[in-house]
């Protein structure tokens, strides 16, 4: 998978352009940017997921700080691939090629599993290791572990103590979380799932970003949620928070992407694109909310995530050819224009079809 074409890197996008007021009013002190590194890898790949790290974080220029998603470095889900030491090992040996790389770049937050060193528990953590200087600078583990639905991480992984998972970013105190961990507030669940929440122990101990690196799968309207939840959790505690999103499909998992910067008033400021790899770079002082787009209707949306499935099952699998069968009926309609929009040439890497 690693050797089909795949289409540069897009270009960063600035968040919405400064119209009075904007962010800035909402954080304390002077402006921070930031990018969101909204990315696509194939799950396993380490040296294409790396490269495509480095291209994304050299295309950003100058920042404070570049956050990829959750497990960036291996794809998720990784699943049994997990349990191969071996594979372990291997990504650690790429993260550190990638963080001697960029040692001249702006620090970088990279989703990697981590070895636990106990003698009992998991053998592993889902972790970020951030890169900074040319070295692995630290690692932040991951406190609240899904197993539920289309997750199984309580298989692989131990979890995080919590607390300590505060970076200095910009002359910010940053408080850096790893998808599920913002998803137990106790003002907007009416029965919490866990017993404890990473980001009240976050703001107790200085917090003023929170920034979360997901892998959080496409449901359609669960954009809505996220946008709720999370101005929810920010207007709770006052804090900004910065949620970066993985995006692509892996086997039966599509994940959309949609990556966000929300003020501590709970409103929406910048939103990375739906369904497709995106450099979103937000600086605090001219930020506002007027360039947001509302979110799609269903449909369109099932859509798009009908395509980026069918589109990235094809690439990762390395399939240099497409057979399609046809019954006449609506539902192989609708199945001939997924097809059609996911494999064309002029739409994606995938080859030309015979």
């Amino acid at each position: 998978p690693a050797s089909l074409p795949r289409a540069p890197f897009p270009a960063p996008r600035r968040g919405a352009a400064p119209c009075g007021g904007g962010l800035a009013s909402l954080l304390p002190s002077h402006g921070m940017k930031l990018a969101l590194l909204q990315l696509n890898p194939t799950v396993g790949a380490l040296a294409a997921n790396a490269a495509r790290i480095e291209q994304a974080v050299r295309q950003v220029g100058p920042v404070d700080l570049c956050i990829s998603p959750e497990m960036s470095l291996v794809g998720y889900p990784p699943r049994d691939l997990l349990l191969q030491r071996a594979f372990v090992v291997r990504a650690h040996e790429v993260l550190g090629r990638l963080a001697s790389a960029l040692a001249s770049a702006p620090p970088v937050l990279v989703g990697v599993p981590m070895e636990n060193a106990a003698l009992d528990g998991r053998p592993l953590f889902n972790a970020a290791a951030l890169l900074r200087g040319g070295r692995v600078e630290r690692f932040f583990r991951k406190s609240l572990l899904p197993t539920y639905d289309v997750f199984d991480e309580d298989r692989y992984f131990e979890p995080g103590p919590g607390g300590g998972a505060l970076i200095e970013a910009g002359g910010r105190d940053l408080a850096v979380s790893i998808c599920e961990d913002i998803w137990n507030d106790r003002d907007f669940w009416q029965r919490r799932r866990y017993h404890h929440d990473p980001i009240e122990e976050a703001k107790a101990e200085g917090a003023e970003v929170v920034v979360n690196m997901s892998a959080s799968p496409f449901a359609a309207g669960k954009q809505a949620l996220r946008e709720r939840m999370i101005g929810q959790l920010a207007r709770r505690h006052a804090l900004a928070v910065v949620y970066v999103n993985q995006v692509g499909g892996n086997d039966d998992l599509v994940l959309d992407g949609r990556s966000l910067v929300v003020d501590r008033e709970g409103v929406v400021r910048a939103r990375a694109r739906a369904f497709a790899e995106d450099a979103l770079v937000v600086d605090t002082e001219t930020l506002d909310a007027g360039g947001v787009p509302s979110l799609p209707d269903e449909p369109a949306e099932i859509l798009e995530a009908l395509v980026l499935g069918t589109r990235d099952y094809a690439r990762k699998c390395g399939f240099r050819s497409a057979l399609l069968g046809l019954s006449g009926g609506i539902d192989t309609a609708v199945t001939a224009s997924i097809a059609v929009t996911a494999l064309s040439t002029r739409s994606s890497s995938f080859p030309p079809q015979r």
